[in-house]
């Protein structure tokens, strides 16, 4: 005999739990609002994905093709030359570069 044998098997266990909410007075209208309120934003989502997102995704690349188009970066150095010698000298051209990007960006015009 064990110490537990006292205490096991005295009960009888139900082992399925059957509990349900029911919502009451003016939370059932109040649900079915928000459950609209979701509806809508699965559809805008939707439609934004479908119908949006592409046209504006169409809209940058033309931007960025017409932005890069005529750029003129002065590129003097052997850049695999001198990444392969000199990290901070390649560190020190691409931060050059970035501000010639940069700076032939603010002056771009876009043309729809």
């Amino acid at each position: 005999m064990t110490a537990f044998s006292d205490f096991t098997n005295l009960y009888s266990l139900s082992k399925t739990l059957r509990f349900e909410l029911k919502p009451v007075g003016q939370t059932f209208e109040l649900l079915n609002e928000d459950f609209k309120e979701i509806r809508k934003d699965k559809i805008r989502e939707e439609v934004y994905q479908k119908i949006v997102k592409p046209k504006l995704d169409e809209l940058h690349k033309d931007f960025i093709s017409q932005a890069l188009e005529n750029i003129q970066l002065d590129l003097t150095d052997d850049l695999a030359f001198v990444y392969q010698q000199d990290k901070k000298e390649f560190e020190n051209i691409q931060k050059k570069l970035i501000k010639q990007i940069a700076k032939h960006l603010q002056s771009f015009t876009y043309k729809f």
